[in-house]
C-alpha cells in the first residue's frame, strides 16, 4: 500500500493546485470581470452628497483608464452644519490587484509623512461593527507641522475589517472593495472617539456604500 500512497498524494496535490489555481485565476467564474465593472460602474454613480455632507470629486484619471474595469473614486467631503471636513477613497477590483493591499503605511511616508501611530479600532453602524485601521502621520511644514489622520479598511462581503494576511483573506472574493477616510488634525493629541470626525461620516457612508455598492456582494 505504500508504494502507491505517495503518487496517490502527489495527484491529489496536483488537483488541488489546479483547482486553487482556477478559483484565483478566474478559470471556474468568467463572469468575475463583469461583476468587477459593474460595481466599479455602481462607485461611479456613488451620491455625491450624504446627509448633511456635501462632495466634491476628486477623480484621479491617470487611474481610472478606459481599458481598466477597476475603479477609484476620490471625494471632499464638507458638512455642511459644522464644518467638518474629510477626504474619501472607495475602490473596487480583483483582489488579485496588488494595488489594492497599498495602504497608507506605504503611501504616506512616499510623500513625506512620518507614521506616529497605527492601531485597530472598532465602532457600532446601526447592527454592523466596523473594523478600521486608525493611523496618524506627521509631516514637516516648516516651523511648523502637519497632522493627517486616516481611517482604512477593506471588504470582500460587506464586512470591513483589516486582516493580519489581506492577500490571504480576500483571494478568493471576485471583488475586492478599499475605503479610506483622512482628515486634517487640529490637535494630534485627539483621540479616536465617537466624537472625531472621521467615524461620524463613516457612520453616514457605510451604510451608504452597502446599499449602493456592495448590494450584489
Amino acid at each position: 500500500m505504500r508504494r502507491f500512497l505517495l503518487p496517490a498524494l502527489m495527484v491529489l496535490a496536483l488537483l488541488v493546485g489546479g483547482v486553487l489555481h482556477g478559483m484565483w485565476s478566474d478559470r471556474w467564474v468568467p463572469e468575475s470581470k463583469a461583476r468587477i465593472a459593474a460595481a466599479g460602474a455602481r462607485i461611479t454613480a456613488f451620491p455625491r452628497d450624504l446627509g448633511d455632507w456635501k462632495g466634491v470629486n476628486n477623480d484621479w484619471p491617470e487611474l481610472n483608464t478606459e481599458n481598466s474595469i477597476e475603479k477609484i473614486l476620490t471625494r471632499r467631503y464638507t458638512n455642511r452644519l459644522n464644518g467638518n471636513s474629510v477626504g474619501m477613497l472607495l475602490a473596487c477590483g480583483n483582489p488579485r490587484n496588488l494595488s489594492l493591499f497599498h495602504t497608507p503605511l506605504e503611501c504616506y511616508p512616499a510623500q513625506g509623512y512620518t507614521l506616529v501611530a497605527s492601531e485597530k479600532h472598532s465602532f457600532r453602524v446601526g447592527p454592523s461593527t466596523l473594523e478600521f485601521m486608525v493611523s496618524d502621520f506627521k509631516r514637516a511644514q516648516g516651523a511648523l507641522a502637519e497632522y493627517v489622520r486616516v481611517f482604512w479598511s477593506w471588504s470582500g462581503s460587506g464586512d470591513w475589517h483589516v486582516p493580519e494576511q489581506p492577500r490571504l483573506a480576500f483571494g478568493l472574493y471576485r471583488v475586492l472593495y478599499k475605503l479610506y477616510v483622512a482628515r486634517t488634525l487640529l490637535n494630534p493629541e485627539e483621540p479616536v472617539d465617537d466624537e472625531d470626525p472621521c467615524v461620524e461620516f463613516l457612520r453616514e457612508l457605510v451604510p451608504e456604500v452597502e446599499r449602493s455598492v456592495l448590494r450584489d456582494e
